[in-house]
């Protein structure tokens, strides 16, 4: 498994900037992208930023947000979200990379017919993806969001379409606000269909994206399973804290840990 670390660019409330110390002491290489919805820093400035620091990227984050539900109800609000989609899917393939991470839902209100809604939006996003031959990851998401936060439904969801131009983007940290099933049981439940994993701790109660072994996680357990479905890939940091507090929580004995796991 290899280890990556999330790249925030654009962010006035995250400068980049921050992050990078953190990535060089880890010896980290390869970022993911995510960028500012609203500043939307265009390709060649991106590039720039990652050739100052010699850095690679092997995927980027498509737009979130209440605008990204490709499960909401009307048919409007998905094209929408569809056409948000295909604007950053040419924006990912202009970076360089072939792995887009995309939200399925946005809405935490019930909705009976958030599971038909998503299936209907996924043929047109296959398509997007084919049509700019990258590879759409969907995120699993919250248990409280109205589609996304079960992780086994997703997976055979995305699985369905049978295409390699769509997969799943395991986010553990998600997955550890689930009260309901071990996250080590839900990586089980998905047979193998990882493309791509975010790697946060938290308290189990909200997304606070704390560096890895921090929180409540059980992080042996989570390796353990990683290990029986076969999972070879990338390893994310999606870790927003701050530089001091990483400079606190990232010692001798931590990187040792995680070595051993990402090594077993």
């Amino acid at each position: 498994m290899k280890l990556t670390a999330i790249c925030p660019v654009g962010f006035d409330n995250f400068p980049q900037v921050g992050i990078f110390p953190f990535v060089s002491r880890l010896g980290i290489d390869t970022v993911h992208v995510v960028r500012d919805k609203l500043v939307k820093l265009p390709c060649s400035q991106v590039h720039r930023i990652l050739a100052d620091y010699q850095l690679n990227t092997d995927c980027y984050h498509g737009a979130f947000g209440s605008q990204i539900d490709l499960a909401g109800e009307s048919a409007s609000q998905r094209q929408l979200a569809l056409d948000i989609l295909a604007r950053e899917a040419e924006f990912a393939r202009d970076l360089g990379v072939r792995l887009m991470i995309i939200h399925p839902a946005a809405s935490q209100i019930a909705l009976a017919g958030a599971r038909d809604n998503f299936l209907r939006s996924m043929e047109r996003l296959v398509r997007i993806m084919e049509d700019f031959d990258l590879c759409g990851l969907l995120e699993n998401l919250p248990p409280t969001y109205n589609y996304g936060g079960t992780l086994e439904t997703l997976s055979q969801d995305v699985r369905s379409f049978q295409s390699p131009h769509v997969g799943i983007c395991l986010d553990l940290g998600h997955a550890n606000m689930r009260t309901d099933q071990f996250v080590a049981d839900q990586i089980r439940a998905t047979k193998g269909f990882i493309h791509y994993i975010h790697a946060s701790d938290n308290d189990g109660q909200a997304d606070r994206h704390l560096l890895p072994m921090t929180g409540n996680a059980h992080w042996e357990s989570i390796f353990e399973a990683l290990n029986e479905v076969g999972y070879k890939g990338s390893i994310c940091l999606e870790v927003f804290e701050s530089p001091i507090s990483l400079e606190e929580k990232i010692t001798s004995q931590w990187h040792d840990r995680l070595m051993r796991f990402l090594s077993t």
